[in-house]
Protein backbone atom coordinates (compact mmCIF):
# COMPACT_ATOMS: atom_id res chain seq x y z
CA UNK A 1 0.00 0.00 0.00
CA UNK A 2 1.22 3.47 -0.91
CA UNK A 3 2.09 6.06 1.44
CA UNK A 4 -0.38 8.22 2.99
CA UNK A 5 -0.96 11.70 4.92
CA UNK A 6 -3.70 12.79 7.27
CA UNK A 7 -5.35 15.44 6.36
CA UNK A 8 -8.02 16.43 8.88
CA UNK A 9 -11.67 18.27 7.75
CA UNK A 10 -14.92 19.08 8.58
CA UNK A 11 -18.11 18.29 7.28
CA UNK A 12 -21.38 19.64 8.00
CA UNK A 13 -23.27 16.90 10.06
CA UNK A 14 -25.77 15.91 7.63
CA UNK A 15 -22.59 15.50 4.90
CA UNK A 16 -20.91 13.58 7.74
CA UNK A 17 -23.43 11.38 8.14
CA UNK A 18 -24.16 10.12 4.65
CA UNK A 19 -20.52 9.52 4.23
CA UNK A 20 -20.69 7.30 7.25
CA UNK A 21 -23.86 5.29 5.47
CA UNK A 22 -22.04 5.35 2.09
CA UNK A 23 -19.10 3.45 4.08
CA UNK A 24 -21.30 1.20 5.42
CA UNK A 25 -23.14 0.31 2.05
CA UNK A 26 -19.57 -0.63 0.81
CA UNK A 27 -17.97 -2.42 3.61
CA UNK A 28 -15.08 0.05 3.77
CA UNK A 29 -14.72 2.72 6.60
CA UNK A 30 -15.50 6.67 6.73
CA UNK A 31 -11.97 7.45 5.82
CA UNK A 32 -11.33 5.15 3.43
CA UNK A 33 -14.28 6.09 1.45
CA UNK A 34 -13.73 9.74 2.09
CA UNK A 35 -10.64 9.60 0.52
CA UNK A 36 -11.89 7.44 -2.61
CA UNK A 37 -13.86 10.77 -3.59
CA UNK A 38 -11.76 13.00 -2.97
CA UNK A 39 -9.29 11.02 -5.65
CA UNK A 40 -12.05 10.98 -7.67
CA UNK A 41 -13.19 15.02 -7.10
CA UNK A 42 -9.08 16.08 -8.21
CA UNK A 43 -9.21 13.48 -11.26
CA UNK A 44 -12.51 14.86 -12.51
CA UNK A 45 -10.94 18.81 -11.78
CA UNK A 46 -8.10 17.78 -13.58
CA UNK A 47 -8.89 15.69 -16.93
CA UNK A 48 -12.10 17.39 -18.85
CA UNK A 49 -15.08 14.76 -20.00
CA UNK A 50 -13.88 12.16 -17.07
CA UNK A 51 -16.63 11.24 -14.20
CA UNK A 52 -16.91 8.12 -11.65
CA UNK A 53 -19.91 6.00 -11.30
CA UNK A 54 -20.57 2.61 -9.58
CA UNK A 55 -20.44 -0.50 -12.17
CA UNK A 56 -20.60 -4.23 -11.81
CA UNK A 57 -16.96 -3.72 -11.80
CA UNK A 58 -16.72 -1.40 -8.91
CA UNK A 59 -16.07 2.73 -9.33
CA UNK A 60 -14.76 3.04 -12.60
CA UNK A 61 -13.82 6.48 -14.94
CA UNK A 62 -16.86 6.82 -17.66
CA UNK A 63 -16.72 9.53 -20.25
CA UNK A 64 -19.40 12.07 -19.42
CA UNK A 65 -22.64 12.09 -21.46
CA UNK A 66 -22.01 8.23 -22.61
CA UNK A 67 -22.47 4.92 -21.29
CA UNK A 68 -19.06 4.24 -21.75
CA UNK A 69 -15.87 2.97 -18.99
CA UNK A 70 -12.93 4.91 -20.38
CA UNK A 71 -11.13 1.32 -20.81
CA UNK A 72 -13.91 0.70 -22.94
CA UNK A 73 -13.39 3.87 -25.04
CA UNK A 74 -9.61 2.52 -25.28
CA UNK A 75 -10.78 -0.72 -26.42
CA UNK A 76 -12.62 1.34 -29.19
CA UNK A 77 -9.97 2.86 -29.81
CA UNK A 78 -7.16 0.19 -30.11
CA UNK A 79 -9.43 -1.55 -32.61
CA UNK A 80 -8.96 1.58 -35.00
CA UNK A 81 -5.27 0.94 -34.51
CA UNK A 82 -5.17 4.69 -32.56
CA UNK A 83 -6.63 6.33 -34.94
CA UNK A 84 -9.07 9.10 -33.08
CA UNK A 85 -10.37 10.83 -35.58
CA UNK A 86 -11.94 7.08 -36.87
CA UNK A 87 -12.72 5.84 -33.26
CA UNK A 88 -14.48 9.16 -32.27
CA UNK A 89 -16.51 9.33 -35.66
CA UNK A 90 -17.58 5.66 -35.09
CA UNK A 91 -18.67 6.71 -31.61
CA UNK A 92 -20.61 9.30 -32.70
CA UNK A 93 -18.61 11.63 -30.39
CA UNK A 94 -16.87 14.60 -30.27
CA UNK A 95 -12.81 14.22 -31.07
CA UNK A 96 -12.19 15.68 -27.69
CA UNK A 97 -14.02 13.13 -25.67
CA UNK A 98 -11.28 10.57 -27.35
CA UNK A 99 -8.62 12.46 -26.86
CA UNK A 100 -10.06 12.76 -22.97
CA UNK A 101 -10.11 9.06 -22.96
CA UNK A 102 -6.28 9.22 -24.32
CA UNK A 103 -5.20 11.52 -21.78
CA UNK A 104 -6.72 10.03 -19.06
CA UNK A 105 -5.63 6.58 -20.08
CA UNK A 106 -1.95 7.83 -20.06
CA UNK A 107 -2.17 9.28 -16.23
CA UNK A 108 -3.36 6.11 -15.33
CA UNK A 109 -2.78 3.28 -17.48
CA UNK A 110 -2.50 0.32 -14.89
CA UNK A 111 -6.09 1.11 -14.05
CA UNK A 112 -6.95 1.09 -17.82
CA UNK A 113 -5.35 -1.80 -18.45
CA UNK A 114 -6.31 -3.92 -15.39
CA UNK A 115 -10.20 -3.25 -16.32
CA UNK A 116 -9.69 -4.36 -20.49
CA UNK A 117 -7.84 -7.46 -18.79
CA UNK A 118 -11.01 -8.06 -16.83
CA UNK A 119 -13.00 -7.75 -18.98
CA UNK A 120 -10.96 -9.94 -21.56
CA UNK A 121 -11.21 -12.84 -18.71
CA UNK A 122 -15.30 -13.05 -18.23
CA UNK A 123 -16.33 -16.04 -19.85
CA UNK A 124 -20.18 -17.11 -19.83
CA UNK A 125 -19.38 -19.06 -16.47
CA UNK A 126 -18.38 -16.09 -14.89
CA UNK A 127 -21.58 -13.77 -16.82
CA UNK A 128 -23.83 -16.18 -15.19
CA UNK A 129 -22.98 -15.77 -11.58
CA UNK A 130 -23.93 -11.83 -12.46
CA UNK A 131 -26.70 -12.47 -14.33
CA UNK A 132 -28.39 -15.69 -12.73
CA UNK A 133 -31.40 -17.04 -15.88
CA UNK A 134 -28.93 -16.00 -18.29
CA UNK A 135 -29.33 -18.32 -20.83
CA UNK A 136 -26.81 -19.13 -24.21
CA UNK A 137 -28.44 -18.47 -28.12
CA UNK A 138 -26.49 -20.85 -30.12
CA UNK A 139 -27.10 -19.74 -33.88
CA UNK A 140 -28.70 -23.22 -34.98
CA UNK A 141 -28.53 -22.00 -38.81
CA UNK A 142 -25.78 -24.10 -41.04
Amino acid sequence: MAASTVVSLRLPPDQAERLRQMARRLGRSASEVGAELVAESLRRADFAFIEFRNSAAGRQAFIQGTRLAVWQAISVLRAFEGDVLKAAAHLRWPEAKMHAAVAYAKAFPDEIEEAIRDNASVDFQKLSRLLPGIQRFEDSQE
